[in-house]
């Protein structure tokens, strides 16, 4: 592939940004999610395609193709909880991939950078425009600039007065003048372009650096020669450590095996309370688990063959311990949703439960191999994947067909909770007349073509066919 030279790569990319910044100001205020949000992800994706193509390496690549597939999900998706999963974290990955982040510090550093850079971003993605008034002969644009200003200042201020003081001249302004604009999303337009070009040059100002970030890895040398730690004075907080989760884990017998039997014979513990205390332990465990095991990690000194064995075998025993707990923690939930059902929460500390056990696994691997530099960037791989996989089960619809079939057992629905799911769940709830009336329609009037949903689609094409001949 031919090199696209300096100067020209900077236009193309800085209209790229203006197009993405402009298209994301007039099509998304007062639509709701769908295509005109994969368009301006589009343009994006673009832009960062042509400003970094000979550096990207290959997981780079994969993290923004993953990036790039979860803003695919708003021309997919209406629940407005996965969605903003979905751009959290394609967010995240995009800028790891451009920055070129390799580790936790890369990370932070990356997000600092991204923030410092929003003012030469903004002026980025406006430099096409600064370029057409410079290129006005004579050096009058900035004239011809403030006099476009002047004019509009004008027009907005008498046109007020005149609508405001003939209702003829009102309704012909509103019918053929300004049919279709909206005065108030004015300044939902004007804030998105600010924002979408600051983010979006900014993005565009990281890739075109020569100098990616390149911190400190997992299982590295000592940073700035700090002393390290002896043994004496990690590993027997690490064996203490080791026997508290084990005994632990030995008293969870009754909530694996005993399920149901457990909660009803124990005196004064309900099923929420039993969850929660499940849940209250995976926040414990991941945060103080994976902390413990990076200080050991970065600050002990395990030069000498014989302490690096042993730290393999003591941390390599906590991820496993930890692994049975986050088992623990996973059955308590099912038993909560087997008595009260699934919800939004409950499912997505499901995957999060499923999620923390794959990086502890992951953990192992790279402690049994001594080698964690692959770690962090295999957790962004590994987050974005897994909200992908994520989006494909359909939460909503995956939410509402677990209720219906425990439904089917138990005689007990909650409707009222059901209904409040969006259009992705429409599929299984579309036939409960108590849900969904017979000529329930799932149509925005103020929808316009390019905010085409699939799912929004779907469910307004299956409630359409399920109304009776006398609906409108």
């Amino acid at each position: 592939m031919t090199a696209v030279e300096p100067g020209r790569s900077r236009s193309v990319i800085s209209w790229l940004a203006l197009a993405c910044a402009v298209s994301a100001a007039l099509l998304i205020p007062g639509q709701p999610p769908g295509m005109h949000i994969l368009l301006v992800t589009t343009l994006a994706s673009i832009a960062l395609a042509v400003s970094r193509r000979h550096e990207l390496g290959r997981l780079d690549s994969a993290l923004l193709t993953i990036s790039f597939l979860l803003m695919l999900q708003f021309a997919v998706r209406t629940a407005p909880w996965v969605l903003l999963l979905d751009l959290v974290v394609a967010s995240v990955l995009a800028v790891a991939a451009v920055f070129g982040a390799k580790s936790s510090v890369d990370v932070a550093r990356a997000g600092e950078a991204a923030l410092r850079g929003t003012g030469a971003g903004i002026v980025l993605t406006t430099s096409p425009a600064a370029s057409v008034v410079r290129r006005i002969p004579d050096g009058r644009g900035p004239y011809l600039v403030r006099g476009i200003g002047i004019a509009a200042i004008l027009l907005i201020v008498f046109g007020g007065l005149f609508i405001s003081a003939d209702r003829a001249f009102a309704s012909i302004v509103r019918d053929f003048v300004l049919p279709e604009i909206d005065l108030t999303l004015i300044p939902a337009r004007v804030f998105l372009f600010i924002v979408v070009g600051a983010a979006v040059g900014s993005l565009l100002v990281m890739a075109r650096s020569d100098s990616p970030a390149v911190g400190p890895h997992p299982f590295g040398p000592a940073a700035n020669g700090r002393r390290k730690l002896e043994a004496v004075e990690w590993l027997p907080g690490i064996v203490l450590l080791n026997l508290l989760f084990a005994a632990f884990v030995l008293v969870q017998h009754r909530v694996l095996f005993a399920g149901h039997t457990h909660v009803l014979r124990t005196e004064g513990l309900t099923y929420s309370e039993y969850a929660r205390q499940g849940f209250f332990q995976l926040l414990a465990v991941a945060v103080i688990t994976s902390g413990v095991i990076a200080a050991v990690v970065r600050l002990a000194d395990l030069s000498d063959t014989s302490m690096r064995r042993v730290a393999r075998w003591s941390l390599g025993l906590l991820c496993a311990l930890t692994l049975i707990v986050l088992l623990s923690a996973s059955v308590r939930l099912s038993l909560y949703e087997e008595a009260f059902g699934f919800t939004r929460l409950r499912l997505l500390v499901h995957a999060t439960i499923a999620g923390l056990a794959i990086v502890f696994v992951m953990i192992f691997v790279a402690g049994a191999i001594w080698n964690g530099r692959w770690l962090t960037r295999g957790v962004f791989l590994l987050t974005g994947v897994g909200l992908v996989a994520f989006n494909l089960i359909n939460p909503d619809l995956f939410i509402a067909q677990r209720n219906l079939e425990r439904a089917r057992t138990t005689g007990v629905l909650d409707t009222v909770y059901l209904a409040g799911l969006s259009e992705d769940a429409v599929p299984a709830l579309a036939t409960m007349s108590d849900l969904y009336p017979a000529c329930a329609v799932v149509e925005d009037d103020n929808a316009a073509v390019w905010s085409f949903n699939l799912s929004r689609w779907e469910a307004e094409k299956l409630l359409s066919n399920l109304a009776p001949s006398g609906c409108q």
